[in-house]
């Protein structure tokens, strides 16, 4: 922790930051670091993409905290109805609906439904 109160991560894990004031007050806060995010989920529960069409869905997520989602891994259920890739990208092939998962580097998952009009 720096002298102004700063405190900066140089690894996962948790530790207590105690500070003391001049006339020996004393506080202290718990600091957890985690390796990428804690959670992740899509705005919404389904999404709509016509047949041929695209729909960036890596866009469409949450990631607490932000910014930390790192790279994922995305899996459509039936790539022969949506296919996804490996940005997040969704593409209609037929008519149906499927499943779209994104997986962080950490193991967090979240899914959401693609309808293919």
């Amino acid at each position: 922790m720096s002298s102004a109160g700063k405190i900066k991560a140089v690894g996962t894990g948790s530790c207590t930051i105690y500070a003391m004031a001049i006339n020996g007050v004393v506080a202290k806060v718990e600091v957890t670091v985690v390796d990428g995010p804690m959670t992740v989920s899509f705005k919404k529960a389904s999404y709509s993409v016509k047949k041929g069409k695209k729909l960036k869905l890596s866009d469409k997520i949450k990631v607490t905290p932000a910014g930390s989602a790192g790279s994922c891994t995305w899996i459509s259920s039936d790539p022969g109805i949506a296919t996804v890739s490996a940005k997040g990208v969704v593409k209609g092939v037929k008519k149906g609906t499927v499943t779209i998962t994104v997986t962080t580097a950490n193991g967090k998952q979240a899914s959401t439904t693609v309808k293919v009009k």
